[in-house]
């Protein structure tokens, strides 16, 4: 009898508009292994566990190894959650959407509605010095908190975190786009990301601004929004893509883009409108020493293995 070989993570389907697609799983993982000549197989979505019911809607969360605390934004409120799955109520956070959860060795920063909140020695303080301006995101590096807010780029002071001097600003100039967000890399640079643009930033402890970009590791593809960024395994996932291009997923590595994503998953994308993508949220896990990539879209939640989809 003859025998025919079943892909065990790959299909094809043909839509109404006879057009062939990729055939997306539902609630399924890939996983790497070689199987009777397929490079994978799938397996079922180990899902989630509900621990609690907070205030509201989930804006975020990071857990403070340096502090020992679980940090959670629901609706307007941060709450830490204990290993019983109990929460506290700490206080108020203004705002809505997606929160920046940077920290340091002393304190848990949340950047929230353009505003700026600090917790350290058990007290959660909103910082209200003028200099900090309205930020969108935020990182650590170097014993700085370094923000953009959209236009410029600044930092706290290196012995104060609550406060910035106001001659610590500066502007990415690769291209004249807005700066959507910032990220430290693996190798403890700043990354400073535009719609169009990817910059980096190095401290050179400079009198005033204390980071000098890096002209040669410039380069002209950008993200759709603040969160549209993540790191995974050491690797930085961007949703976005170049001036005049359809949006996609990409890997940025050194002065290169991968590109990651089929023409289906491009396809979901051209779905959304610019402000829709602009709200998407990625995020990376490793489960068994595999890394995923997750991407919660406003109709959509899209999970991608990563070292997979640079193979096929």
């Amino acid at each position: 009898m003859p025998q025919m070989q079943v892909p065990l993570v790959r299909g094809d389907e043909v839509r109404p508009d006879d057009d062939y697609y990729d055939f997306l799983p539902k609630n399924f993982l890939a996983i790497p292994k070689e199987v009777r000549g397929a490079s994978g197989y799938l397996l079922a979505h180990d899902g989630l566990t509900r621990m609690f019911t907070a205030t509201g809607e989930d804006r975020g969360g990071f857990y403070n190894d340096r502090l020992n605390k679980h940090f959670r934004v629901s609706g307007n409120s941060l709450i830490t959650v204990d290993s019983l799955s109990t929460y506290t109520n700490i206080g108020a956070i203004d705002g809505a959407g997606q929160c920046s959860m940077p920290y340091s060795f002393q304190s848990q920063l949340i950047v929230s509605g353009g505003n700026v909140y600090r917790y350290a020695s058990g007290a959660l303080t909103k910082l209200t010095d003028a200099d900090f301006g309205r930020p969108i995101d935020a990182d650590w590096i170097d014993g700085y908190y370094f923000f953009t807010d959209g236009e410029y780029l600044y930092h706290t002071l290196v012995n104060d975190e609550t406060q910035v001097d106001p001659l610590d600003y500066a502007v990415a100039e690769i291209m004249p786009d807005k700066s959507l967000g910032v990220m430290r890399t693996a190798d403890n640079l700043m990354m400073v990301f535009g719609r169009y643009s990817i910059e980096y930033f190095r401290n050179d402890a400079s009198t005033a601004f204390a980071f000098s970009r890096i002209e040669q590791k410039s380069m002209k593809i950008g993200v759709c929004g603040t969160y549209c960024k993540t790191e995974l395994m050491g690797d930085v996932i961007i949703l976005g893509g170049r001036r005049y291009e359809s949006p996609s997923f990409y890997s940025i590595g050194a002065g290169s883009a991968n590109p990651l994503s089929s023409r289906t998953v491009d396809k979901v994308l051209a779905e959304y409108t610019e402000s829709e993508l602009s709200t998407c949220v990625l995020e990376s896990r490793v489960r068994s020493r595999v890394g995923y990539l997750i991407a919660r879209l406003p109709r959509h939640t899209l999970m991608l293995n990563v070292a997979m989809a640079q193979e096929v």
